[in-house]
């Protein structure tokens, strides 16, 4: 290989890695969650609060949820992107036979499960969820799930 041709590449090398990013700070475990007890914050009315490790699962005898993988973000994509960002793997069941019900991965945020996209799941009055947190270093997810009609019946 010339030396030319050596150069060439590692300063595409270079330039390649300079587009990757080292991953944010973890966020911090909390310490008490209401688990599968119904509550308002800010208007919002949440079925459960919950913090799972990877492989952990939580139910109420009606539906249950298992954190199936949790992914951290790839440091070359664009931050704020669905690869860009930490990830769970989360599946819906129900507890009496441990039918899965449903299974997505989300990011981050708020999610829906009823739109047109989710067509067809069932997941036991679970419209929404949100995640508050995802640790990829300790391997946990923070989240809490909702039922929007919940609000709307109360009011």
């Amino acid at each position: 290989m010339s030396s030319l041709a050596k150069i060439l590449l590692s300063l595409s090398l270079v330039f390649a890695s300079s587009c990757c990013w080292p991953d944010s700070e973890q966020p911090v475990r909390p310490k008490n969650v209401l688990g599968w007890k119904e509550s308002t914050a800010g208007g919002v009315r949440s079925i459960c609060i919950l913090v799972l490790n990877k492989g952990e699962s939580s139910d109420n005898g009606e539906i249950g949820v298992k954190v199936v993988d949790i992914i951290p973000a790839d440091p070359c994509a664009h931050r704020g992107t669905f690869h860009g960002s930490r990830r769970v793997v989360l599946r819906f069941f129900r507890p009496s036979d441990q039918k899965v019900l449903y299974e997505d991965t989300f990011t981050e945020g708020s999610g829906t499960l009823d739109s047109p996209h989710h067509c067809g799941s069932d997941v036991a009055g679970v419209t929404a969820i949100h995640i508050n947190a995802i640790n990829t270093a300790e391997g946990w997810v923070y989240f809490d799930l909702r039922n929007r009609n919940l609000l709307k019946e109360k009011n």
